[in-house]
C-alpha cells in the first residue's frame, strides 16, 4: 500500500512492480470523494502490467491503524476486479473526428472486428464531443461581436478547443489540432456521426467501421483532413455513394434553427443555435463522467492502459458471456477451455472415424462370409444331394406302402 502525492499514480505503481509488486492499493491523502477521481496514465501506462486499486482516505487510515497495532498479525488483502459480462460489448469511442489515435486503434483492430460482428458479440458507439468555450461559460453573449465564438457552433457551446494537447499528439509528435480549422472538424464530426446512424439503420456496423478507416488511409495519414476529402471518401464507399444526400439530411436536420421552414440557413445562423447531436453526445459523456478525449468504454467502463488490439479484444472477451472462437485464438483467454474445446472436437472425430471404420470391416466380413457359403454350396453340389435325399425318401416310402397292401391282404 502507498500514499497518494509526489509523483503520478503510474510512477508509483511502476516502481512497485520493480520492486516485486503483484499489485498496489494507493491510499488518497486527503478527503475528497475517490468516486471522483482517476488514476490517468501518464503516458508510461503501457509499461505497468500489475493491477492497481484507490483507495479512500478513511479506509486506508483503518487498515494502517490495524497494521500498526497488530504488528505480529500477516494483513491479506483481497482485490476484486469483476468484470460485467454481457451476451454483447458496447464498445464506445468519446473523440472528436481528427484524433489520430482513434483511427489507428480502429484501423488495427478491423482484423478482429469483422468476426466478433458475424458473432453479434461487439456494438460500437462513436460519440462525438466538444467543449463550451470559456467565455460562454462565463455567459458572455456573442450577438455583440460575431465573432468571438467563429471557431465553434451554438454560440460558443460546441468547441473542439480545451481538450489537452497530449490526447491531440499523434505517433508523429505534432498537434493535428494545430493543423486543421476547427469548424472543419466540427463538421466531419457530425457527418461521421450521420453515417453511423444510417449503418444502424441498416444494421450494417460495417459501413461505419470501413468509412472510419477508409477516412483513415485517404485523409489522416495523409495529413489531409479537409472538406473535399471527406466528400471524396464518401464517393468512393460502395455503400455510401448513392445515400449522401441522407447523409447531408440528417446533418442539416441535427441544427434546431429558428425558422426551420427555410430550406437554407447561414453559416451564421448554423453556428449560433443549438445541434441535437453534438447536444447528446456531451449528455452522454456527461452521465458517464468522461474526463479524457480520446477514451474507449467498455459497457460503460474507462478502458485503461496501451491501446493494441489486442488489449482491446481481451476486454471485449472477458466481457462476453459467450465466448466467440477468436477469443481463444487471440483474445488472451487461457488455453484450457480452448484446449477442452479442441479435445472434444477431436474426441468426436476420433468415435466417428473409429464407427465409419468398425462398420466398414463389419459389412466386409458379411460380404465374405456369404460369398464363402455361396461358393461351398457350389463346389460339394449340394442341390443334386438334395434330389438323391428326396428321391431315397420317396422310395422308402412308396416301399413302405406296399408292405402296408401286403399285409392287408393277408
Amino acid at each position: 500500500m502507498m500514499d497518494r502525492g509526489d509523483c503520478s499514480f503510474v510512477h508509483k505503481v511502476a516502481k512497485a512492480e520493480i520492486f516485486g509488486a503483484h499489485a498496489v492499493i494507493i491510499a488518497n491523502n486527503n478527503n475528497e470523494d475517490i468516486n471522483n477521481l482517476v488514476m490517468a496514465d501518464d503516458g508510461n501506462g503501457k509499461f505497468v502490467t500489475i493491477p492497481a486499486e484507490l483507495i479512500s482516505k478513511k479506509d486506508a487510515d483503518i487498515l494502517k491503524e490495524y497494521i500498526k497495532n497488530n504488528p505480529e498479525k500477516e494483513v491479506s488483502i483481497e482485490l476484486d476486479f469483476e468484470i460485467e459480462t454481457k451476451e454483447q460489448v458496447t464498445v464506445s469511442f468519446y473523440m472528436i473526428s481528427n484524433m489520430f489515435k482513434v483511427y489507428s486503434i480502429m484501423n488495427d483492430f478491423e482484423k478482429y472486428f469483422n468476426e466478433l460482428v458475424e458473432e453479434k458479440a461487439i456494438n460500437i458507439q462513436p460519440h462525438y464531443v466538444s467543449n463550451p468555450h470559456p467565455l460562454y461559460e462565463l455567459g458572455v453573449n456573442s450577438k455583440g461581436n460575431s465573432d468571438l465564438y467563429e471557431d465553434c457552433y451554438g454560440g460558443g457551446k460546441y468547441c473542439i478547443t480545451g481538450f489537452s494537447i497530449n490526447s491531440m499528439e499523434n505517433i508523429f509528435g505534432y498537434d493535428l489540432n494545430k493543423l486543421n480549422n476547427p469548424i472543419t472538424i466540427i463538421e466531419e464530426n457530425l457527418m461521421q456521426k450521420c453515417i453511423y446512424k444510417y449503418a444502424e439503420e441498416k444494421k450494417k456496423p460495417e459501413i461505419y467501421y470501413q468509412y472510419m478507416t477508409s477516412f483513415y488511409e485517404n485523409c489522416i495519414k495523409k495529413d489531409n483532413f479537409t472538406k473535399e476529402c471527406g466528400k471524396t471518401n464518401l464517393l468512393t464507399s460502395r455503400e455510401l455513394k448513392t445515400e449522401i444526400h441522407k447523409m447531408n439530411e440528417c446533418v442539416y436536420g441535427s441544427f434546431k434553427f429558428t425558422n426551420p421552414s427555410n430550406t437554407v440557413e447561414s453559416d451564421k445562423e448554423r453556428r449560433q443555435v443549438k445541434n441535437t447531436i453534438l447536444e447528446d453526445d456531451n449528455d452522454i459523456r456527461n452521465t458517464y463522467y468522461v474526463k479524457y478525449i480520446p477514451s474507449i468504454l467498455i459497457n460503460g467502463k474507462v478502458f485503461w492502459g496501451n491501446w493494441t488490439p489486442e488489449n482491446l479484444l481481451e476486454v471485449i472477451c472477458s466481457s462476453l458471456i459467450k465466448k466467440p472462437k477468436i477469443c481463444f485464438s487471440y483474445g488472451g483467454l487461457s488455453g484450457e477451455k480452448a484446449s477442452s474445446s479442441s479435445l472434444t472436437t477431436y474426441a468426436i472425430l476420433i468415435i466417428a472415424f473409429c464407427f465409419v471404420i468398425t462398420l466398414g470391416i463389419f459389412m466386409y466380413c458379411r460380404y465374405k462370409i456369404q460369398q464363402n457359403i455361396h461358393n461351398n454350396l457350389d463346389s460339394s453340389n449340394f442341390g443334386h444331394k438334395i434330389n438323391t435325399v428326396v428321391t431315397s425318401y420317396l422310395s422308402l416310402k412308396d416301399t413302405k406302402k406296399g408292405d402296408t397292401s401286403m399285409s392287408t391282404l393277408a
